[in-house]
Parts: structure tokens; sequence; C-alpha cells
């Protein structure tokens, strides 16, 4: 109506301005954090550029060999890592072979070591010190000597003699599953050795079969043994006549 005012209770116009203030308080309060942030952040960045951070770490220093120059157009090969649960000795064979291109560069053969290795293994590496490691030897020995006790449990022929198939494991899978604890064998077998004697693990028509082939080269002994499988599946070659004998 004409002539009316609205009237304001003076107790909502006081909550409306506390309610204010308080926004206002808790923006410069936010401000404040974010400034404080942004403070610890640049101080981080130009420690880093001072080089500053973590006390002033030259990358030298943490580098085992110094000086290194690679030769032309070197590529790093690909190395089958080391875990820590093989033959220590077998990994250093294998290392050296991929690097005998530049067995005559000593610094190169300490720093790409590093690249073979993986897990614990690698934390090891980099644990050790230009002061006790400054040749290849010196590498060598070290490692060897820090897995060891890998090589004390590498598996012995008696092992492998007693070893067989598993359940539900085709012949392909126990071929190669023997033939990977064979390669760790410490003295290695003799190639004329690891057909007689993967055959001698086998049983029932596998082995009769086999035995008169047992000279054959370890790949086609593994084919045989497929065919015999093939054999028994399709009931032209019965398993259990070999078991009642």
């Amino acid at each position: 109506m004409a002539g009316t005012s609205t009237h304001i209770p003076a107790e909502s116009g006081m909550n409306h301005e506390k309610n204010r203030d308080s926004e206002v308080l808790h923006r410069v309060s936010m401000n404040k954090k974010l400034e404080e942030r942004f403070a610890k952040l640049e101080e981080i960045i130009r420690a880093m550029q001072a080089g500053n951070i973590y006390g002033g770490i030259d990358a030298r220093d943490l580098s085992l060999v110094t000086d290194l120059v690679t030769p032309p157009k070197f590529k790093i090969p690909e190395f089958e890592k080391y875990d820590g649960t093989t033959c220590p000795l077998t990994h250093l064979t294998m290392y050296c072979r991929r690097m005998t291109p530049y067995l005559e560069n000593e610094k190169l053969l300490i720093h790409c070591f590093q690249d073979s290795l993986s897990g614990s293994v690698a934390q090891w590496y980099t644990q050790l010190s230009r002061v006790n490691i400054k040749t290849c030897q010196d590498l060598s020995k070290a490692f060897l000597e820090q897995y060891k006790h890998v090589t004390d449990m590498v598996p012995s022929r008696i092992v492998l003699q007693d070893m067989e198939p598993r359940s539900k494991e085709s012949f392909r899978q126990y071929a190669r599953r023997w033939r990977d604890v064979a390669a760790q064998v410490q003295p290695p077998l003799l190639e004329s050795e690891v057909t007689p004697m993967f055959v001698e693990t086998l049983t029932g028509p596998f082995y009769d079969h086999m035995l008169n082939h047992a000279t054959k080269d370890f790949a086609d002994m593994v084919l045989n043994g497929e065919f015999i499988l093939a054999a028994i599946r399709s009931g032209r070659l019965k398993e259990e006549e070999y078991d009642e004998q």
C-alpha cells in the first residue's frame, strides 16, 4: 500500500552483519594459508635452482664411476634382470657376453651393470662406493660375495633326478620347468647328460617309449612326449596298461 514502510528488525540486521564479517574473516584466513604455501613452494624451487637440495649433493657424487665416455652410437643391450633368486655367476657370465664388444671399457661395464639388476639387487648396487669399486673385478667379487648364499642353494643333479610332473601340468610345461632348473645346476650339465637324465624322471608310456631315444636333442624329446600324450588322449595308447605292470 502507498505510504507503507517496511520495518527490518534490529536483531535480523545484526545477524546479517555477523555472517558477513565471518565470511570476510574466513576468506582472509584462506588467503593467508595460500600465501604461506606459495612461500614454501618458492623456497623449495630456489633451493633446487641453487643446488642446495638434500644438502647440496652433487650428482657426480652419486655415480659409481667418473669421467665415463660412452662409445659412439652406443645403445645399452637388453639384459635379463637379476632379482637375487638365481645363480649370480650365471648372471655375471651372461652380462659379460652381452657386453663383449666393450670388455675393454671397464667404466662402461661397471656403469651398465645396474641395468641388468632389479628390485633389492638394484638397491644394493646404489649402495656401492667408488672407494671399494675401482675395477670390474672389484664389482664382480662384491656381487658374487653378496649373493653367495644363492649359489649355495642352486639345484643339484639329485634335485633334477627327483623331479616329476605336477598335477594338470602338460608334458611341454613339465619339460620347460625341468630344463629351467637344469640350467641352474652347478657345475653345468653336459649336453649329453641332459636328455637321458630327463627321461629318467618320466614314468609309464613316456619312459618306455622314449628310453631308446634318450640321446636325441631335448627339443625332439619334448615333441615325442607330446605325440605320446596325444596318443593316450585319443585312446590309441592305454596308460592303464603301464600302471598295472
